[in-house]
């Protein structure tokens, strides 16, 4: 998803979710942000068979589009869980590592820049958001964000590109044409 986060934003919420309210014990999953880190729960039930993975780094760019994106192999362990933004993958850890033995199925609908009961993301704005049934190859998450920038770059003259944009769209070329 591309995710715009407000300048001033400093406090945690939900990105999207697909998660049921507390008494349901908050079975489902989310993206989530946390003073500048992203996230994800994934979560059978809150706190003792859950997964919340984050990363290391504060990487949200307030006031700046970015393309963030989460995959799980279903594993229940940490390990099987990768956050990229901006088409790399993230250094992450895990709270509550010790992993998922249920489901994280949820009747609840798929909410943007909120919960299914509250975690309002004041302020967000949010384009092309996905979801796969599959998980995507680091390469696939890449060229997903690159893609965009491509589309940004239609219409405007060669000559006018800057160096770290022509090595962008170059590694972009070379790593979907001859792959």
């Amino acid at each position: 998803a591309w995710v715009y986060v407000p300048p001033n934003y400093n406090e945690a919420a939900a990105i999207f979710a697909r998660m049921d309210p507390e008494k349901l014990s908050y079975r489902g999953w989310d993206l989530w942000i946390q003073q500048g880190q992203f996230a994800t729960h994934l979560v059978s039930a809150w706190p003792d068979n859950a997964l919340k993975t984050r990363t290391q780094k504060r990487l949200a760019r307030k006031g700046q589009w970015q393309h963030v994106m989460v995959t799980y192999d279903g594993s229940g362990k940490p390990e099987g869980v990768k956050l990229f933004v901006d088409g790399a993958p993230a250094e992450t850890e895990a709270e509550n590592a010790k992993g998922i033995t249920g489901s994280i199925r949820s009747a609840a609908p798929l909410t943007l820049a909120q919960r299914s009961e509250g975690s309002h993301f004041d302020g967000v704005a949010l384009q092309d958001v996905r979801i796969y049934s599959r998980v995507l190859a680091s390469a696939e998450v890449t060229a997903l964000a690159r893609q965009s920038l491509l589309r940004t770059l239609v219409g405007t003259p060669v000559a006018d590109w800057k160096p770290e944009t022509r090595r962008e769209v170059f590694d972009y070329f070379l790593t979907t044409r001859f792959t």
